[in-house]
């Protein structure tokens, strides 16, 4: 089963889905980097490379 949330990532709504156990290590990420869920999915995103295809 997918959970779906809405998050604000630099100024901008948008939402993922996720298996539970998937939103549950995030969670944990965050907790354990001392950072908001949103903080850590806006770190994630900008560090990610484009795709090219």
């Amino acid at each position: 089963m997918l959970v779906k949330h809405s998050l604000t990532i630099a100024g901008h709504a948008t939402s993922l889905t996720l298996e539970p156990v998937f939103w549950d290590a995030l969670k944990a990420a965050a907790v354990a980097d001392g950072k908001p869920l949103a903080a850590l999915v806006a770190e994630i995103d900008e560090a990610r490379t484009t795709n090219l295809s």
